[in-house]
């Protein structure tokens, strides 16, 4: 005999963890691993100061990414390298992805 369980979320929490997560508002916060790569790069970058990173939130799931140069870029692929393992698997992809095109300008 097989056994069927069904369970639903109450919709109101789960919104409400969807935008702490896209806003900030948690640890696996989509901003939060944002910073967390910004910062990260940053440190990897620091002996040089003509070697800046900056990541800013875009609307709900939007990153704008600002490197100075390609070592700058070169910081950053490390940063996401060196974290994506804690991320949240939702995070893992978009990240990814985001090291692809990083890598494709770097080679460019």
């Amino acid at each position: 005999m097989a056994i069927k369980l069904q369970y639903n979320a109450n919709e109101n929490e789960v919104l409400k963890w969807l935008d702490d997560l896209t806003e900030g508002r948690s640890e696996n916060s989509f901003v939060g691993w944002a910073k967390r790569v910004e910062e990260l790069a940053n440190q990897r970058c620091n002996e040089n100061e003509n070697v800046r990173v900056t990541i800013r939130h875009r609307g709900k799931v939007g990153l704008d990414f600002e490197i100075s140069n390609k070592d700058a870029l070169e910081c950053v692929i490390n940063a996401v390298d060196e974290v994506t393992e804690s991320m949240p698997q939702f995070l893992k992809g978009f990240y990814k992805e985001i090291v692809s095109d990083l890598t494709n300008h770097k080679n460019s």
